[in-house]
């Protein structure tokens, strides 16, 4: 009998409905995305009803930010790990984001650090494009 292979759960949260396409088109072959949300509300509620392995969150979104997001979601005690995706380069982001999650990717580093942040975040270890 073969053997089914576990393909980790997404959840991605971006308000720029591009960046969700562009996720999409480059994970969706290895991953498997439960969700999508353009706004930090969403992000939250299905993140806590979905609880995939690995949540990607924008840190600016409308209606509440991906820190923010993280902080419930840590507070609801959410196993999900979470990658912050974002346009801010700053160290003080960073020391934030290693409280609270797995991984800080640039955007602008998109194509080349996602891939190695999700595996990352999958062993427990925490990625950074910075």
């Amino acid at each position: 009998m073969q053997e089914i292979l576990h393909r980790a759960t997404l959840l991605c949260a971006d308000d720029d409905a591009s960046v969700i396409i562009r996720l999409r088109a480059m994970l969706s072959d290895t991953y498997n995305i439960v969700a999508t949300a353009s706004d930090g509300e969403d992000a939250l509620k299905q993140a806590l009803q979905l609880r995939p392995d690995v949540a990607i969150l924008d840190i600016s979104m409308p209606r509440m930010d991906g820190m923010t997001v993280a902080r419930y979601m840590r507070k609801a005690e959410c196993p999900t790990k979470i990658i912050f995706l974002t346009l801010i380069q700053d160290e003080d982001y960073v020391a934030i984001a290693r409280t609270i999650g797995n991984g800080y990717v640039l955007k602008k580093k998109l194509a080349s650090d996602l891939v190695p942040a999700l595996q990352s975040a999958v062993r427990g270890e925490f990625y950074c494009s910075l």
